[in-house]
């Protein structure tokens, strides 16, 4: 079974990010964290599918 691991520091990245699209446009850092929401539930149902990373 394997366990996804996301860092404080990646969930301040994301929402930094999320800020700096809803600075270019409304609701486009809402976008954002929908799609990367999306993702990290497709690695949680199918985790073999994506490539591991070593963490450095």
């Amino acid at each position: 079974m394997y366990k996804l691991i996301i860092k404080p520091f990646a969930e301040l990245d994301a929402i930094e990010a999320a800020n700096w699209y809803n600075d270019k446009r409304e609701g486009l850092g809402d976008e954002f964290l929908l799609v990367l929401d999306a993702k990290i539930n497709a690695i949680l149902r199918n985790p073999k599918q994506f490539r591991l990373s070593q963490a450095k």
